[in-house]
């Protein structure tokens, strides 16, 4: 389980003032509050305008585009992306995907693609994880790692 130990939250133009409606309206314009989080435990809250359809590059860009974490922007949109990840299953979604909805779809998924009992499956929560793009070639991100070891070094 990751800890939530470093909130961050994330200023930008997909943030909406408007206030979030019932659940008895429709979805356009809803806003959820979503937690993504990183590897180093860190959480960032973000409220998402209308985010039953906000796309995986929509949020990606939210979170790369945050003064607070410090990206070389252009580096991170490449070297990553959003994954939905639980303990049965994790999924990187592509650009096009919409978080809401794979959600949503989570235990059809893990009826798919795991080999648990019903109630374990059941009880399955994912998260929603910026890390590694796994198609990002290994070639690239060595040599990303190696001017990386050559600041430290200066």
């Amino acid at each position: 389980m990751i800890a939530e130990s470093n909130a961050t939250s994330i200023p930008s133009s997909l943030i909406s003032s408007a206030p979030t409606t019932s659940t008895t309206e429709p979805l356009q314009g809803l806003i959820i509050p979503a937690n993504v989080y990183l590897h180093n435990r860190t959480v960032i809250a973000m409220e998402i305008e209308d985010t039953p359809t906000a796309t995986c590059d929509l949020i990606c860009q939210a979170i790369i585009n945050s003064d607070e974490l410090g990206l070389n922007k252009q580096l991170a949109s490449q070297v990553f992306t959003l994954w939905m990840v639980s303990p049965l299953l994790e999924l990187q979604l592509k650009p096009s995907h919409r978080p809401y909805e794979t959600r949503q779809h989570w235990r059809a998924l893990i009826e798919q693609f795991s080999h648990v009992s019903y109630n374990r499956q059941q009880r399955d929560e994912p998260k929603l994880m910026f890390q590694r793009n796994v198609f990002f070639p290994q070639h690239l991100e060595e040599k990303i790692k190696q001017v990386a070891q050559s600041y430290v070094k200066a």
